[in-house]
């Protein structure tokens, strides 16, 4: 399979609009080799934070639209959304999602990647303090429960 970016962007360019150069090599690649190092769909943002395999609803609103999810994967950093509903790559979203014992959280994200019919992933750009530290407390928690298991 191909690894050409579709994308004619250079790495200069994306410097330019304060993208890391490594981010602007990957940008509108779509197809991975297998064995690659790096996912091609996630760029860095997979190796920033570990993830944890959760099932939270949520609701989020963009620009464009506003529906219901669930989180099928979640880090401190970010997380996946299964969804309907459409979005775009660098929009800018506001998810609401709902921890066990009725916990809710509002975090402000951007959208680093969206596959029609299935969901999209974000970035987390915005959160309040508190909300921070209930979601640092979860994801400890979810740690704690994986090394018991």
């Amino acid at each position: 399979r191909s690894t050409r970016p579709t994308s004619r962007r250079s790495p200069r360019e994306g410097a330019r609009r304060g993208e890391s150069a490594s981010h602007a090599r990957t940008a509108g690649r779509t197809h991975t080799r297998r064995g690659d190092a790096t996912d091609l769909y996630m760029g860095e943002e997979r190796r920033k934070a570990k993830r944890f395999r959760v099932n939270l609803p949520a609701r989020w609103e963009g620009l464009r639209a506003r529906d219901r999810g669930t989180i099928s994967d979640l880090s401190l950093t970010g997380c996946f959304v299964l969804t309907a509903g459409r979005t775009e790559r660098g929009e800018h979203v506001r998810l609401a999602m709902q921890l066990p014992g009725g916990v809710h959280l509002s975090l402000g994200a951007e959208v680093v990647y969206y596959t029609e019919e299935i969901g999209f992933a974000v970035r987390f750009t915005a959160a309040e303090a508190a909300d921070k530290r209930q979601l640092a407390a979860f994801l400890k928690r979810k740690q704690a429960e994986e090394g018991d298991a």
